[in-house]
Parts: structure tokens; C-alpha cells; sequence
């Protein structure tokens, strides 16, 4: 049997290849059960378990020698606009977009399955923006709503490939702001509605 605790979160492996996650404050909470030693019907015990400095991943070693990497939690990944919605990723690929009305306090929420796992989200208007180092993939919000289904295709209408690394973005209707190694570039995004930004701040928090 061994325990190893980080954060909120306990994890325990015995009773051959289980491996349980219990909630740290409260043991009889328990957060999953996986058998992670099983492979061809054949048992490998699990010998040890080791967190990631961030709590992020977890490693565990069998008796049979193999060493398996799991993802325990997510970071926080998200985004909002002026239009009352808010963007926030649900696992590695899928973005709940939540929408808040005055008349009532939140609309159903759709589910965007995107085409990459994002390390960086931006939310305008009429697009998500997903980015992937130097890469943006731009998702219609308007036309997943309008959409009888709660889940919008993995498909982006279009991607915008930048000279380095996007370390920040903002969009509009019509255009996105991206930070890239301390230059922001200005692109258009294919909406022929014209509008600009509202102030300079939107900029300004690029720099």
C-alpha cells in the first residue's frame, strides 16, 4: 500500500493495480478509481506513485517496470467578451461557452470541440480564438448557438499563422490584436462588419 498526498488531493494505490484518488480534506470523498496496472489480462501491481510539482500529473511504476503519466487536473484556461459570455476549457480539447442574460442568470451552455488542445484563449463577439504556440484557430460562436445541437464541430473556419509565439490576443468583430515576442500584430478576421476597438485599453494590455 502506498499514499502520497498533494495539495487537495490523496492519492492511495494497493489492492494489486487500483489506483484511488480521495479528496484530501474529506478521505471518504472519492474522486476516481482507475486500475492502471492491467495490460493483456495480465496484473502488474502498482509499486509507487509521484506527483508533479504543480499537482498537475501524476506517475505511477508497476512491478512489471511500466511507467504510466496521468493528467489528475487542468489549468484554469479561459476567456470573456462584452457580450455576457465566458469561455472556459473542460478538458484538454473542450470549451464550454456560457452565456448570462439580465433576465436570467445563465443560458445553456454549448460545447466547442476543438481541433487542438489550446494554450491560450481569446472570445469575441462572433469568434473563439484557440492558440497553439504561433497558430490561431478561429471557431464561430454565432453559428454554434444558432445550432439545434449543444456541441459545434472540431472544424475552425479559418487559422491565422503568426511570425513567433502568441503570448496574448484580443478580438473584435472585425480585427485581432495578438502580442507576439513584444511586437503586437493587427489582423483582420473575415467579418465584413467594420467596427474598432472600443478604447485603447483593449491594446494597452497587450504590452
Amino acid at each position: 500500500m502506498c499514499y502520497l498526498f498533494l495539495l487537495l488531493q490523496l492519492a492511495v494505490c494497493g489492492g494489486q493495480s487500483t489506483l484511488t484518488l480521495l479528496q484530501a480534506t474529506d478521505p471518504r470523498n472519492v474522486i476516481s478509481i482507475t486500475d492502471v496496472g492491467e495490460e493483456d489480462g495480465r496484473v502488474r501491481p502498482l509499486l509507487s506513485v509521484a506527483w508533479s510539482s504543480d499537482g498537475a500529473l501524476l506517475v505511477t511504476t508497476t512491478q512489471g517496470g511500466d511507467v504510466g503519466l496521468w493528467v489528475t487536473s487542468l489549468p484554469s484556461l479561459g476567456a470573456f467578451n462584452t457580450a455576457n459570455q465566458l469561455v472556459v476549457m473542460s478538458s484538454l480539447t473542450d470549451a464550454l461557452l456560457h452565456t448570462f442574460s439580465t433576465h436570467t442568470s445563465l443560458l445553456p451552455t454549448h460545447t466547442f470541440s476543438l481541433h487542438v488542445e489550446p494554450s491560450l484563449l481569446a472570445l469575441g463577439p462572433n469568434l473563439l480564438a484557440a492558440v497553439v504556440h504561433n497558430t490561431a484557430s478561429f471557431y464561430s460562436t454565432r453559428e454554434g448557438l444558432s445550432s439545434s445541437s449543444s456541441t459545434s464541430s472540431s472544424t475552425p473556419q479559418f487559422t491565422i499563422t503568426f511570425n513567433a509565439t502568441v503570448s496574448a490576443l484580443v478580438l473584435n468583430v472585425s480585427h485581432c490584436a495578438a502580442l507576439c515576442a513584444n511586437k503586437a500584430f493587427l489582423r483582420r478576421v473575415r467579418y465584413t462588419k467594420c467596427h474598432t476597438f472600443t478604447s485603447k485599453l483593449e491594446l494597452l494590455l497587450l504590452i
